[in-house]
This record gives structure tokens, C-alpha cells and sequence, in this order.
């Protein structure tokens, strides 16, 4: 049996990931370490090494030349070339990854014309940098002082270290890791939910409207009510402790700074579906007898001018039941 659903709702809500397993790879980084798995996980992958005695030093402040590197070689591995691009920045070690970085417009200097890369970088200038580096034009609220939006951004996007920011504080090699960690997981969109997304994109090109961004905030809501519909048996966008899409948003994000926020949902189950395929599964669940783009109020919130972004929830239940949520969204800063 097939079924679905579809809701919008406007609402106010507060701003604020499968992770790889990893065992520990430093001699200070053991199982309750803070951080452990963002670190085990960006060394995994190379993007940082540790000191010759076999730690990483977690708890030590890290220089803005130090993190420039780091970065850049984790984005550009082998490309950093470049010399004498700021007053105090010549032919040392870091210029090569300075220069790059100030060539790709993702860092500026200060206002004296230097970059004074033996510094401690702040929250906020080591925010700037990784999302200039490792994300696709983020969108931010320009508005209050220039630091402002990168930790607004960190928020509302699940990529902040701590719950409780400070623009100015040190950030430490274990907090750069986390940085890392949850930007390449925001990166990261499965085979199933990036299907959804192209489907919806295309389907939105052919009515001259703009392509959704993907949106991993509204993913994670997403699957956790498509979660939720299996574990508490129910097929509806309001669950069993009376909550709709967005009292969801509200109690998700309670710790968070509010926003403005419009939302619409459409959800869909499967019970015994004759493959798990991707292309089977997502073009059903678009195209099918039961598919959303049959139904004028799903087709209403896939085509919808009103959302700029989407968020899939696809959850395949122990007895093999499929359920896909779609939470389409607007943040208005």
C-alpha cells in the first residue's frame, strides 16, 4: 500500500549526521576526548597529522597561518602557490597557502595590509574561512557587525562546536576539527535524498522557477518524523504527542535564535516495495500512481515559488516499509 500526504505551514522557529565510525589514532585522543570523532575523522581523511610524539593536542590554540593550511589543503591538496601578498607575509613557510587563500578571495588581511599569520584565529575569522572554502555560495544575514553572520550561519545550519559562540574566542585544534567534520557532513547528501532533489529541480526548471538548495537542517527533521511514523504507527504530518511540522521546528531548535520561517512537507510510504533501487524508489515516489506530482498539493509544494530550499527524510524500516519526507523551506533573516 501507498500513501501521502502534503502540509504548509508558516512559522517562527529558533536557529541553532550519520558520522563515520573512527578509533582513536593519537596517543591523546581517547574514547571520551571531546572531539574524538571529528578528529579521527579529518585525519582519516588527511587533512591533519599530528605532532612526533604521536598526539594531537586538542586543547591548543591554533594560528590563523596554521589554519589557512589546514584548509586550503584540505579543498585545494598540492594547488597553494604564492609570495609576498600581505606587508608581513613574504617567502615563509605559510605564504604559499596564504597567498592562495587571499587569491581565492577567502581571506582579506587586516586593515593595515597585514595577515599576521602567527596570531590565534578567533570563532569568527576561522568560520569565514571554512565557509568560504568549503561550501557553495551560503547566504547570509548581512546586517549587525561583519562577524555576526558567519556565527548566524554556524547556527542555523548545525555547524556550530558549542552551543553558546563567542566571535572572539581562541579556537583550539579540537574545536577546528569539528568545524571540519561538520561542514564535509552538511556536504555530504545520499543517494536517495540527492535523487529526490534532482527530480524536484528539474521538474522546477521546466516551469522557469529556481532550483532548491539542499538544506541538512530540514533533512534531519525530515527523517527523524519519517522515523518517527514507523516507531509510534502513524501516517500523518501531526504526530503522537500532537506536534505539526512547526511545533517540530520550534522544539527542535528551542536553543536557538528565532527567524521567520516558511515550511511545507509532504510525506509518503511504502509498504512492500518490489525494489529498493534508487531510481525505482524515487521516480515512485515522484512519478507513480501515488507519486507527489500526481497530487495537486504536493505538486503545489514542489513547484512552489515561495521555497528556496529542500530537505529529503528517507527511512527504510526493519521490515522493509520505505517512507520519504520532504520538508520544503524558507529562512527569512
Amino acid at each position: 500500500m501507498k500513501k501521502l500526504l502534503s502540509i504548509v505551514c508558516g512559522l517562527v522557529f529558533v536557529f541553532s549526521v550519520l558520522t563515520p565510525s573512527a578509533s582513536a589514532s593519537f596517543a591523546d585522543v581517547k574514547s571520551r576526548t571531546r572531539y574524538r570523532e571529528a578528529i579521527n575523522h579529518i585525519a582519516d581523511l588527511g587533512i591533519v597529522k599530528g605532532y612526533e610524539d604521536g598526539t594531537y593536542q586538542p586543547l591548543k590554540n591554533i594560528n590563523r597561518a596554521e589554519f589557512t593550511k589546514i584548509i586550503i589543503e584540505a579543498k585545494y591538496p598540492g594547488k597553494a602557490v604564492g609570495s609576498d601578498c600581505f606587508g608581513d607575509v613574504g617567502n615563509e613557510w605559510f605564504a604559499k597557502y596564504v597567498c592562495y587563500a587571499k587569491g581565492k578571495g577567502i581571506v582579506e588581511g587586516n586593515p593595515d595590509g597585514t595577515f599576521r599569520a602567527g596570531s590565534e584565529i578567533n570563532t569568527a575569522e576561522a568560520y569565514k574561512i571554512v565557509f568560504a572554502t568549503m561550501l557553495d555560495s551560503p547566504v547570509y544575514d548581512e546586517s549587525g557587525e561583519w562577524y555576526e553572520k558567519y556565527l548566524e550561519y554556524a547556527k542555523a545550519n548545525d555547524l556550530d562546536f558549542s552551543s553558546s559562540l563567542n566571535a572572539s574566542h581562541a579556537v583550539t585544534r579540537g574545536e577546528m576539527a569539528e568545524m571540519i567534520h561538520l561542514v564535509l557532513l552538511n556536504n555530504e547528501v545520499g543517494e536517495h535524498e540527492q535523487a529526490i532533489l534532482d527530480i524536484v529541480n528539474e521538474e522546477r526548471r521546466k516551469e522557469g522557477l529556481a532550483e532548491l538548495k539542499y538544506n541538512k537542517v530540514l533533512e534531519k527533521v525530515a527523517y527523524l518524523h519519517a522515523k518517527d511514523m514507523f516507531e509510534n504507527n502513524f501516517f500523518g504530518h501531526i504526530n503522537n504527542k500532537r506536534e505539526d511540522p512547526t511545533a517540530r521546528m520550534e522544539k527542535y531548535y528551542e536553543d536557538r535564535n528565532w527567524v521567520n520561517y516558511k515550511v511545507g512537507e509532504n510525506i509518503w510510504e511504502w509498504e512492500k516495495p518490489s525494489s529498493y533501487e534508487v531510481d525505482h524508489l524515487t521516480n515512485e515516489v515522484i512519478y507513480g500512481d501515488f507519486g507527489w506530482m500526481q497530487s495537486d498539493e504536493h505538486k503545489d509544494n514542489i513547484l512552489s515559488p515561495d521555497f528556496k530550499e529542500l530537505g529529503v527524510g528517507y527511512y527504510k524500516t526493519p521490515n522493509g516499509k520505505v517512507f520519504f519526507v520532504q520538508n520544503f523551506g524558507r529562512i527569512e533573516f
